[in-house]
């Protein structure tokens, strides 16, 4: 496996930031642009209640492709927010275009992950599952990188 894509600005940041070396605005203001970029945005809380303004995404095909597919799957290429399936099934709003938010469980995250992850060919492989993603198991690196990019979700609003 390879090691992660400090290429990717976003991966590069919240590394540094998990290891003291920048500070949250420096991840948040790239994480910002990103997401207004994709009209995507995450927001540490609790999923089992909607945020205001915002409605679940409907279960047919065309909605799906056009916003996770489409402006989700592009925010993951160019940031690589990928985050435990637990963690995001539980505490982190996936907020969309359309005042749409994906609420999934924890298994369905790891699914959608993977289904990215395998496209893109994310750290070199293109054949994931979705268990590591939802146990959360990748790499050391990626904990760490993890642990980092959670705390700066939980602090940055």
């Amino acid at each position: 496996m390879n090691p992660l894509d400090r290429s990717i600005p976003l991966v590069d940041l919240v590394l540094r930031y998990g290891r003291g070396e920048c500070d949250l605005k420096s991840v948040d203001i790239e994480m910002r642009r990103q997401e207004q970029r994709f009209r995507v945005t995450l927001r540490a809380g609790n999923t089992s209640i909607l945020v205001p303004g915002y409605r679940e995404i409907p279960d047919d095909d065309a909605t799906w492709n056009r916003y996770v597919i489409g402006d989700f799957y592009d925010f993951l290429d160019h940031t690589h927010a990928v985050m435990h399936g637990m963690f995001v099934s539980d505490c982190c709003h996936v907020l969309l275009d359309g005042g749409y938010c994906v609420r999934a469980t924890a298994r369905a995250w790891g699914q959608i992950y993977a289904d990215w992850a395998n496209r893109a060919q994310w750290l070199g492989q293109s054949d994931w599952s979705y268990v590591p993603f939802y146990t959360g198991h990748i790499s050391d690196e990626f904990n760490a990188w993890l642990d980092a990019f959670y705390e700066f979700l939980q602090k940055r609003d």
